[in-house]
């Protein structure tokens, strides 16, 4: 059975990544992979917690005035005191653990809680062979749908690991598809609200503070690999918030960004209610002194879904599409007499041989004209056989070239996609 690959090239230099958007069919069954094989223990952020003596008003504030819908009610756990809410992707939990000290407990982000793709216990044992320390599984019981009581779900607590001022762990639910369930119920409910007076639609990123950032990076790939995604110090999920870390000299869970449907109608409401703040890069965040010093940006949709691309990074997407011409000089003279573009010929650059012209827009991505010289070029190049073979059928578009930051990530995230893909420097 053959398989369906893009044709795929990495250039370094402009850090252009293009993909030929010719398919071609491979004879092999699928891409062989000359890394160990390692299984994924994490889907997803699963929730996040905020450490508050305030942690019922917080909770109330997002629930009443922000309109999140509940995950569960604020209540007595024994241990500690909470309250989950819906965020669209992921659940933010406020908790108040208990304390003998005068001193106030400082309000932040303490804790983030990935779902496990396994068992609890199949993770300590998979986290112990990646050398990452951890704490022995804790099961808390609870009642089934018979009214049995059993166990329903296992906490798995790392040890040591970066941020060490924060508490990074696994939580393993034993009903899963109930979660699931009690989870698209209430992203119905915030979806038919269009995400409260925000507008939110989910968290994008947790940012993740770090003294070293060589040694987090080393760690929370170990922790991850081989998914989700590694880009630029952020880790992509298929699903739910990215984190992402940042060197500091204040290590912990720094904030959060939200996705919002319209940045405009977010401010607008906080505005309203003296609420709107900026950080010092100007970004609109919610005003600390409500919500407890809390740093929580907003971003929107589109904003968001940009920095949060797994393949571009903070590239900025398409930079310029190839087309295939047979007659680079007739096809230059109908683009210009005929449509009004100015051509520039025989742009300076050597592009495996082939001759070339180029068309600029405004926003600077180009159109490119592409043809193979008409006599043997002394660069018999690969990409010039494949240019005269998609010459000899038809003429059109035959390249899409996208703008990323890292072309080394584009290769890792093509690589578990299965992509054939080669980098080369131009």
């Amino acid at each position: 059975m053959n398989l369906k690959l893009w044709r795929l090239q990495l250039f370094y230099g402009l850090v252009v990544f293009c993909i030929i958007a010719t398919i071609r069919c491979q004879s092999s069954a699928k891409v062989q992979h000359t890394e160990t094989e390692k299984t994924c223990l994490a889907t997803r952020v699963d929730h996040f917690y905020v450490e508050s003596d305030q942690a019922r008003l917080l909770f109330t504030f997002f629930k009443d005035t922000l309109h999140l819908p509940e995950s569960w009610p604020f209540r007595d756990a024994g241990t500690h005191t909470s309250g989950g809410l819906w965020l669209g992707n992921t659940v933010i939990e406020f908790v108040k653990f208990p304390h003998n000290s005068d001193t106030a407990t400082r309000t932040g982000f303490r804790g983030i809680a990935f779902e496990s793709a396994e068992g609890a216990d199949e993770t300590a044992s998979a986290l112990t062979k990646r050398n990452i320390s951890h704490y022995e599984v804790e099961n808390f019981m609870g009642k089934g749908a018979d009214g049995q009581m059993r166990v329903n779900r296992s906490l798995l607590d790392l040890k040591d690991f970066p941020p060490a001022e924060s508490d990074i762990f696994f939580v393993d639910y034993k009903f899963r598809k109930a979660v699931a369930a009690r989870h698209e119920a209430i992203n119905d409910e915030l979806e038919s609200d269009k995400g409260g007076p925000l507008g939110i639609i989910e968290v994008a990123e947790i940012i993740v503070g770090v003294r070293d950032i060589k040694e987090a990076r080393r760690k929370w790939c170990a922790l991850l690999s081989p998914s989700p995604l590694i880009s630029n110090d952020a880790f992509f999920f298929d699903t739910g918030p990215a984190i992402r870390l940042v060197q500091t000299k204040s290590p912990g869970i720094k904030g959060i960004i939200l996705r919002v449907n319209s940045l405009d109608y977010a401010v607008k409401f906080l505005d309203e209610h003296g609420w709107l703040s900026k950080n010092k890069n100007g970004e609109i965040t919610l005003s600390p002194d409500i919500i407890e010093g809390l740093s929580i940006k907003l971003v929107e949709a589109l904003l968001g879904d940009m920095q949060n691309n797994p393949l571009l990074g903070s590239g900025r997407g398409v930079d310029h599409l190839g087309l295939g011409v047979r007659d680079i000089k007739e096809t230059c003279r109908d683009y210009e007499q005929t449509l009004g573009f100015k051509c520039i010929k025989n742009p300076t650059g050597n592009y495996s041989g082939s001759l070339r012209s180029l068309i600029i827009f405004k926003d600077e991505i180009l159109l490119e004209l592409l043809s193979p010289p008409k006599t043997d070029s002394v660069m018999n190049s690969e990409y010039l056989s494949y240019m005269r073979d998609f010459l000899s059928k038809h003429e059109g578009a035959m390249s899409l070239a996208l703008e990323t930051s890292s072309s080394k990530d584009a290769a890792e995230y093509l690589r578990g996609k299965d992509f054939e893909w080669k980098i080369r420097s131009n």
